[in-house]
């Protein structure tokens, strides 16, 4: 009956010792995964963001080359972090823009950011 004792005594230290390390590293992973989206959708608004200010940008001077490669780098962001961006979605405010009609621009720009935060609010 006593090695028993022994073995019951071994075990329980042993667990006393790898129970915390266990949780400790299971605990480790979790937050890193939940840091790593967090910093993801942190990106994808700091994304959407700089979007808007190019657009923004390009509708008050659409003759400009250093505003239509901001906000065509923008668009090019957008593909990397957004599943449902198309690219005929930019077509009504790109038209409305050269056209100098600011408030159909503006309106475009408007739909195309519902589009898009849509994403960022159901995940």
């Amino acid at each position: 009956m006593e090695w028993f004792s022994y073995v019951i005594a071994i075990s329980i230290g042993l667990s006393a010792v790898v129970s915390p390390i266990a949780t400790s590293i299971i605990n480790n992973k979790h937050q890193l995964s939940l840091k790593k989206l967090d910093m993801y959708e942190d990106t994808k608004r700091r994304t959407l963001t700089e979007f808007i200010e190019c657009a923004e940008d390009y509708l008050l001077n659409p003759g400009y080359v250093e505003q239509s490669v901001k906000y065509y780098a923008s668009i090019n962001k957008l593909f990397i972090y957004f599943s449902n961006v198309n690219i005929d979605m930019f077509v009504d405010f790109e038209k409305y823009s050269k056209l100098d009609k600011y408030t159909e621009a503006t309106i475009a720009l408007t739909n195309i950011v519902q589009v898009l935060s849509k994403e960022i609010t159901k995940e």
